[in-house]
């Protein structure tokens, strides 16, 4: 190609960037779909005397921070499907042919706006919900089993899914706000 102006310098380490955070966003769709599947399946398919107590007083937790946890590694998986979007498309701006419909300077200001960011921090807040609900299956199986009731798993469960959801709500609210 050779020599590289400036601002294409700029944008190829920007380029760099993305390609790391793809990276970390792999990582982490891989860990949250890993431990999804290590977690429930060493649950359920128990054989010592806790691990059974796991199950028999915590299966409603653990069930939601399964299904927690693979939204999280959805979300990850999103995310990093959209920065692949961006740095396929900022490459080929730079491409003399300029084979795309944007610019490269909207599509980099696009890629770094907190909207943009938006599937990272969901997977992130239902990570935390899944390792709160997993916690909440050690504790209702280390607690007298006869007061967790269905009730209580509900109220715990409903608990962490609103808080879970207001915080995104007001987060992707913020966001909007100083995103224009």
């Amino acid at each position: 190609m050779g020599n590289l102006t400036e601002d294409e310098e700029r944008v190829k380490l920007y380029l760099d960037y993305l390609n790391v955070e793809m990276n970390i966003l792999g990582i982490l769709a891989a860990f949250c779909a890993t431990a999804m599947g290590l977690i429930f399946s060493a649950v359920i398919s128990a054989e010592k005397e806790f691990a059974k107590s796991l199950w028999e007083y915590g299966h409603w937790y653990f069930v939601a921070g399964t299904i927690l946890m693979g939204l999280g590694a959805l979300s990850f998986y999103r995310q990093r499907s959209g920065l692949a979007w961006y740095y396929g498309q900022i490459s080929l701006s730079l491409h003399p042919a300029r084979v795309v419909k944007y610019g490269t300077v909207e599509l980099l200001k696009d890629a770094d706006s907190w909207d943009t960011w938006w599937h990272y921090h969901c997977g992130f807040a239902f990570t935390c919900a899944a390792f709160a609900e997993y916690l909440l299956g050690i504790v209702a199986a280390i607690t007298n089993p006869a007061i967790v009731s269905f009730k209580l798993t509900v109220l715990f469960t409903g608990a962490i899914a609103i808080v879970s959801i207001a915080t995104l709500l007001l987060w992707r609210r913020r966001i909007q706000r100083e995103d224009p």
